[in-house]
């Protein structure tokens, strides 16, 4: 059995036995909305998708087409249970939420998203992340994506990582000897996977801790420095994270899957 089962995964408890693991709420609540572009004033040079640091916080926008942009941020907000989630949504908290973390700012396009953001176009989304596991398998059974593995969407790599996971264990069950034990296919995957799933959880971790709100002046300015001396050297070479060679270059087909 594979369990590609998210992040409440049965199978996962199941392989676990009695070190059960609880995902863990990241402590951050994903505000955002989809607005009419002509309701969003976007600077000249602003291309897009983009993130937009401030002193505030930062913002991730996009178009979702040529009338429609979408946006979202993170604020730190308590962990409520389902059906409390939505009565933050529709009661107003949401969207005052985002007009406190964000008073003052008069930066477009954020100052033009935050005044059309209601009650009804809000969106919320409280990711969580499940912490490392011991094993992802047994003899018999193994889970792959969001069931091994959950992380924050800091750097947008939950589903991609579901999917590099399904494209090694493919080649996998497709290349070795039909009579190759689950077992062995089990372990080489979690052997090929996990080296890999463990460094996307530490960039997401760092590229998480530069994205909340600046108490000060000084704390702000220093925030900015290092985060431009970031992407000027991040972003330099073939291989480079800007040019997506670390993350965004993974190729599934190229693994050697030989046992």
């Amino acid at each position: 059995m594979i369990g590609a089962d998210g992040i409440g995964s049965p199978v996962r408890q199941h392989i676990l036995g009695d070190q059960q693991v609880k995902a863990i709420y990241s402590g951050y609540l994903s505000l955002g909305s989809v607005l009419p572009r002509s309701q969003v004033v976007l600077p000249p040079d602003l291309q897009l998708p983009a993130f937009l640091y401030s002193r505030h916080g930062t913002i991730l926008v996009f178009a979702l087409d040529k009338d429609t942009i979408q946006w979202a941020t993170t604020s730190p907000v308590a962990e409520r249970d389902r059906h409390d989630w939505e009565d933050y949504r529709m009661s107003g908290q949401a969207v005052a939420q985002l007009q406190s973390d964000w008073s003052g700012c008069t930066l477009e396009p954020i100052a033009s998203m935050l005044r059309h953001v209601t009650d009804d176009n809000i969106r919320l989304w409280a990711p969580y992340q499940v912490p490392e596991l011991a094993r992802w398998h047994t003899a018999r059974t193994c889970v792959l994506g969001d069931a091994a593995h959950a992380v924050s969407p800091s750097l947008g790599q939950g589903a991609a990582q579901a999917f590099e996971d399904v494209g090694v264990m493919a080649r996998l069950l497709t290349t070795l000897p039909d009579t190759t034990p689950p077992s062995t296919i089990f372990s080489q995957f979690e052997g090929l996977r996990r080296p890999r799933v463990d460094m996307i959880r530490k960039m997401t971790a760092s590229a998480e801790s530069t994205r909340g709100a600046s108490s000060s002046g000084l704390g702000w300015f220093v925030k900015d420095k290092i985060i431009k001396a970031s992407f000027m050297v991040m972003g330099k070479g073939k291989g480079s994270y800007m040019s997506n060679g670390t993350i965004g270059g993974y190729d599934a087909t190229n693994i050697d899957v030989k046992v």
